[in-house]
């Protein structure tokens, strides 16, 4: 198969389209759906990458250096400082009292983590799997249904494709499961209300920091394509005013103890973003001939700092479910559930004790919702 030119705009090699079914269709092009169509692909699987890249920012820069092992043993590329991304020194908390507490990657036996241009490093992934052999179609799924046995899907350009197996790779949106009769499960209404600004000011920032606050928790990190982001999670009630009112989001910031100051000449834009930032799951993660992955599985709170890790181990976990001897059977579909219930199980342990360890506000309406939770593993 042809590979396809990417850039500006991303070119279909339209001859890969007549060559018949698919032996499975992904539908997503972020970490999660590019993993797994490049293991997929290595493992002889005619593939086919279903998605247009959306523009406009991405929150999740950083990767731990923990990822580069999941990525050799992928056989995907590392990120490479030639490539914009640069080495993560570490972060600076102020979690659970007022003082920062330093975390040096320096010392992890892993080595520093990665700051990472974002569009950079998933146009690298996308590139992986068409070298691989997949093939990036672009477009977005309208409709799928199942016909004799085999997958057929629509989308939004008027193709009609047909596949063995569906991998959704869609994100906290979870597109595909949920049109399969899934159902989205979120443990809280969190949300991120983000900007990306431009200035002189927290040219020092060479760490991520993160604080605590009433209203939630902030974080902010100098991205190596340019600009510095500050992100505000919050109840999706304190999201909506500040969306309607940057002020608010300003004078939040404004008000931090540490963000506040080392940010003091940062220009924000007057229109903020947001995206859904707690953590979710999928109450179905496989069925008949089709299996959800990353975000599309289980989504984690940024607090963890494994968001892009997750969504790179779940697009190996289902490229390894599919290609393992017996996919599609009831046990190793089984097992790739229970894999995720042991993964959501440590995570909601680990989760509760980061919220536990922040005492100073226990009335707020954010603290109060997740603190002192007897049953973490609902």
């Amino acid at each position: 198969m042809a590979a396809l030119v990417t850039g500006g705009g991303v070119a279909l090699d339209e001859g890969a389209l007549d060559e018949g079914e698919w032996d499975a269709i992904v539908v997503g092009a972020g970490p999660a759906g590019s993993t797994a169509a490049h293991g997929l692909a290595r493992g002889g699987w005619r593939v086919l990458l279903l998605d247009r890249p959306a523009s406009g920012p991405t929150i999740g820069e950083a990767l731990p250096a923990a990822a580069g092992r999941l990525l050799a043993a992928c056989g995907l590329p590392l990120p490479n400082p030639a490539g914009g991304h640069r080495p993560l020194a570490g972060t600076l908390s102020a979690w659970g009292s007022d003082a920062l507490e330093a975390t040096d990657f320096l010392r992890d036996p892993d080595g520093p983590g990665w700051l990472l241009d974002r569009a950079r490093f998933d146009a690298d992934l996308r590139a992986a799997a068409r070298e691989a052999g997949a093939v990036l179609h672009p477009a977005r799924l309208r409709a799928v249904e199942r016909r004799d046995g085999v997958w057929r899907v629509s989308t939004d350009d008027g193709a009609v494709l047909g596949a063995a197996w569906l991998v959704d790779a869609t994100g906290r949106s979870a597109a595909l499961a949920r049109r399969l009769g899934a159902r989205r499960r979120r443990d809280d209404a969190q949300i991120a209300v983000f900007g990306i600004g431009a200035g002189e000011g927290a040219t020092h920032l060479a760490r991520t920091l993160v604080e605590a606050r009433p209203e939630g928790w902030w974080y902010a990190a100098r991205l190596p394509a340019g600009g510095l982001l500050a992100s505000c999670q919050v109840e999706a009630a304190d999201a909506r005013r500040m969306l309607r009112s940057p002020r608010l989001w300003r004078e939040a910031l404004a008000a931090t103890r540490h963000l506040g100051p080392a940010l003091a000449e940062v220009a924000f834009p007057d229109r903020l973003r947001a995206v859904e930032a707690g953590s979710a799951w999928s109450s179905r993660l496989c069925g008949e001939r089709w299996i959800a992955c990353g975000d599309a599985a289980l989504a984690f709170d940024p607090i963890s700092g494994q968001g892009l890790f997750s969504a790179l181990h779940g697009g190996m976990l289902a490229a390894r479910a599919l290609l393992a001897p017996g996919a599609g059977d009831a046990a190793t579909l089984r097992a790739y559930v229970d894999r995720h219930a042991t993964i959501r199980a440590a995570y909601r342990q680990r989760l509760g004790l980061a919220h536990d360890a922040e005492r100073r506000w226990p009335d707020a309406p954010y603290w109060a919702r997740r603190t002192g939770r007897e049953e973490r593993a609902a």
